[in-house]
């Protein structure tokens, strides 16, 4: 009896190390699936959302510097399909095919909802594959924004590949906005920001930024800033800058050359930064907004560029109505006599002026620039009251009358504050708080030292005098 039992605990025993066993290979088969590594470097690139899927297209074997390619099961179909029933030959196309083969293999996956080997999402500007067994892969980006990547690793190899967007794109930027207000004589600072494209197998290549900027704004060789690839701050012998003034349409030509591009292919998907600024000049107020619109041209070469979607900022002026009357009866007042300063309380100077013309009885204004010479500060009612101030910012001033019409006191300093808003980018823009009425108030005329008030009462006290001297003689004559 003891040994039976003995013998049942033997085998329990070995039937339990055995499914130990091939419990632990199992685990260990699972675990070792590969020893290779890719990298999709994403770049500046927005990928949220975005979900990297790797496929195994042939399996490979190597040796040395050789490499060996068998189509996998998922994929042998796909061959087939253009009657190629061997290795040699689906290695031969797809190594020959390079420029279609990704966007065959996408739409193929997709179409017979292929397995992927793996997936994974990008952080910190990477999405990474590991543990990936030897292999040719593809790997395809969810959507349609990017295209797909194919790399070959084997032997414990750590691959990088650059994400591929469509091609870079322009987006131009004003004051960090689509569209901003400011004041004629002061400066606006542009960014345009596009991406490095992918230069994989190119020997050389091209990149330039191409941007028009409108009559009312003004550029010299001393407002461009900057240019930024990536965290890189390029030093200013590694790009050209060219602006190019349009006598007939007074527009500003303005193009930057990025020197030995293809010197960046590294930085694919990083960011390009192009900073530069630009005078608001009195044209501006001319015309109903001041545009500044960018564009980048990119290629093998130098003459056969391809240019990116343009993109347009713009920077509008304002004006400011103002209109001198009446406190009683709101009748127009003439001659009096203005200073705009910026902020409330006022802060520094006067704003400099230059007085343009009197249109339908108005007195008009324009804020100055730095090419105008004969400047004013002071603006003056004319008889229908109206002044008008162009080229100012959105924000808040203060009116400060200096001057009072003849019969009327000098007001208090005036608050203004000029707001601008749109709903569509900029394209139209709505302000208010640029037209307001300024109150003067007459009184009526004081007493003077000297006058009739003096003569009143210097009669009103010699009778209080005689009256008093009368009554002392009543008085005596009684007693």
């Amino acid at each position: 009896m003891k040994n039976k039992m003995k013998n049942k605990m033997k085998k329990m025993i070995a039937m339990f190390m055995m499914f130990a066993m091939i419990l632990g290979l199992n685990t260990v088969a699972f675990a070792a699936q590969g020893t290779n590594t890719v990298h999709v470097n994403t770049g500046a690139y927005d990928v949220s959302g975005v979900i990297f899927k790797a496929y195994k297209v042939f399996d490979v074997t190597k040796n040395g510097d050789k490499y060996g390619y068998a189509m996998t099961a998922n994929f042998v179909r796909f061959f087939n399909e253009k009657s190629l029933t061997t290795d040699n030959d689906a290695y031969n196309y797809a190594n020959d095919n390079q420029e279609t083969i990704a966007k065959e293999l996408k739409q193929y996956i997709a179409t017979n909802r292929t397995q992927e080997d793996a997936s994974a999402t990008a952080t910190q500007g990477k999405a990474t594959f590991s543990n990936l067994a030897d292999g040719y892969y593809i790997i395809v980006p969810s959507g349609d924004t990017f295209s797909p990547n194919l790399v070959t690793v084997a032997g414990g190899a750590t691959e990088t590949v650059n994400l591929k967007g469509k091609e870079p794109t322009t987006e131009k930027k004003v004051e960090n906005k689509d569209w901003a207000s400011a004041q004629v004589g002061t400066k606006v600072t542009f960014k345009v920001t596009s991406q490095v494209p992918d230069m994989t197998g190119k020997l050389e290549y091209h990149f330039k930024l191409k941007d028009t900027l409108s009559k009312g704004l003004t550029m010299t060789d001393a407002d461009f800033v900057s240019v930024k690839i990536g965290n890189e701050l390029l030093l200013e012998d590694k790009y050209d800058v060219k602006l190019t003034p349009n006598k007939q349409d007074g527009t500003t030509a303005l193009e930057v050359t990025i020197r030995d591009f293809i010197n960046y292919k590294d930085k694919a998907g990083e960011n390009i930064v192009f900073e530069y600024q630009a005078e608001v000049n009195k044209d501006a107020v001319t015309v109903d907004k001041a545009t500044n619109t960018a564009q980048v041209g990119f290629g093998n070469k130098s003459d056969e560029l391809t240019f990116s979607k343009p993109d347009t900022v713009k920077v509008y002026t304002h004006t400011l109505t103002i209109t001198k009357v009446d406190g009683k009866n709101q009748t127009p007042l003439a001659g009096a006599e203005f200073e705009l300063y910026e902020g409330s309380p006022a802060q520094g100077s006067a704003i400099k002026l230059v007085k343009e013309n009197t249109v339908n009885g108005n007195n008009e204004y324009r804020v100055a620039d730095t090419t105008d010479q004969d400047t004013i500060t002071k603006v003056v009612s004319p008889e229908n009251g109206k002044i008008v101030i162009k080229g100012l910012n959105a924000g808040t001033y203060t009116l400060k009358e200096t001057k009072a019409p003849a019969g009327y006191n000098k007001g208090e300093d005036t608050t203004i504050t000029i707001t601008a808003g749109s709903t569509d980018a900029g394209e139209n823009v709505t302000v208010t708080g640029n037209t307001i009425n300024v109150v003067n108030n007459s009184g009526l005329q004081l007493p003077s030292t000297g006058g009739m008030g003096t003569i009143i009462f210097v009669a009103a006290g010699v009778c209080v005098v005689g009256f008093l001297i009368l009554t002392s003689r009543k008085t005596k004559r009684t007693k």
